[in-house]
C-alpha cells in the first residue's frame, strides 16, 4: 500500500499533510483498488477527505467497482460526508 493510502486509511491527517507537501499524488493508480479519497469516504474520515480535496482529489473519480467517493461514503452510513463529497463534485443531491 502506498504511504498516502496507508495514512488515509488510518486517519493520520498530519502524516497525510507531510506526504502531500512532499509531493505525494492524490490521483488514482491502476495498481490501487481505490483512490485515497475513497479510503477516507469508506471510514468516514471527513478531515482526511477535506485535505485530499484541497490537494486536488477528484470526487467524481470512480473506484475499481465504478463507485464515486460519495457513493462509498453513503454505502457505509456516512451520509454527511457523502453530501460534502457530492457538493464538492457538483453531483446530484438535493
Amino acid at each position: 500500500m502506498a504511504p498516502l493510502l496507508a495514512a488515509t486509511s488510518n486517519d493520520h491527517v498530519d502524516v497525510m499533510k507531510l506526504l502531500l507537501e512532499a509531493g505525494a499524488k492524490v490521483q488514482y493508480s491502476a495498481a490501487d483498488k481505490a483512490p485515497p479519497l475513497h479510503y477516507a469516504a469508506a471510514k468516514g474520515y471527513a478531515g482526511a477527505a477535506r485535505l485530499l480535496l484541497e490537494h486536488g482529489a477528484d470526487p467524481a473519480m470512480q473506484d475499481s467497482k465504478g463507485r464515486t467517493a460519495a457513493e462509498v461514503a453513503r454505502s457505509k452510513g456516512h451520509e454527511d460526508l457523502a453530501k460534502t463529497l457530492e457538493g464538492s463534485s457538483g453531483e446530484g443531491g438535493d
